[in-house]
């Protein structure tokens, strides 16, 4: 599979954005890039910035203020078995699991009522088609979110929150696709930075912008420094945050 560049939309407001931020207490499911540091360093050969991102700083500048934000976070099983493929990420969400009351709720196939079970297994025949998970010999590769995807389609649960612009695309290019996914909605990484930097001080979101989405020459090609990406956001969203403070 083809790997999709991370390109930002500023053209048109995502609904499920909006509906965030009217109301972030709901329930939002997250995959195992939001816990595991991004290392770009190959991307970025040839500027400054050629190293992966120190999760000490991952940690501080986004989960950290993730779970500031939002306090109703899910992941699914499968998301949390690749989670322990890095010894940090996993102490650390195995602390938010365990903490009480829990930061982090873990979503479970086995929890399904029949009829749940019945969409879950349909919608996992279709979605693997257009990812490198193979549900017969049940590899790891894209595991996480075909699992996560099937089991929030079966019980409705709308968002889903990524940074892979593969896994997103599962959702958004829905009928192109054929993932029988018309139901859900995929809020993407770059709009939950912009939404941190409405409450958050943290000089350092600007960094962790840069380096997800602005470090090599094709990132600079199709999305906007961090000053515009802010200005850009603000006339798409700044409404609705004013909305919440009325």
């Amino acid at each position: 599979m083809v790997k999709k560049r991370n390109r930002i939309n500023y053209e048109y407001e995502n609904e499920s954005f909006v509906s965030l931020i009217g109301n972030p207490n709901q329930l939002i499911t997250l995959d195992a890039n939001f816990f595991i540091s991004p290392d770009r360093s190959e991307v970025g050969r040839g500027t400054r910035t050629t190293s992966p991102m120190p999760f000490d700083f991952f940690k501080e500048v986004w989960i950290n203020e993730l779970f500031e934000q939002f306090k109703n976070i899910a992941i699914h099983s499968a998301v949390y078995d690749e989670i322990a493929v890095s010894s940090s990420s996993k102490k650390l969400v195995d602390f938010m699991i365990k903490s009480i009351p829990p930061q982090i709720q873990i979503l479970y196939d086995k929890d399904l009522s029949p009829n749940e079970s019945i969409i879950r297994n349909t919608l996992e025949v279709f979605i693997p088609s257009s990812t490198n998970y193979n549900p017969d010999i049940d590899n790891s590769t894209d595991k996480g979110e075909v699992k996560t995807l099937a089991y929030i389609g079966a019980k409705g649960i709308l968002y889903f929150c990524s940074h892979d612009a593969n896994a997103i695309s599962l959702i958004e290019d829905t009928e192109k696709l054929d993932t029988k996914l018309d139901g859900l909605r995929a809020i993407h990484t770059y709009e939950l930075i912009y939404y941190i930097s409405k409450f958050s001080t943290n000089k350092k979101l600007k960094h962790l912008y840069k380096y997800m989405y602005y470090l090599s020459e094709t990132d600079r090609s199709v999305n906007p420094e961090w000053g515009e990406f802010k200005i850009n956001m603000d006339n798409l969203y700044s409404k609705y945050f004013q909305q919440n403070l009325l």
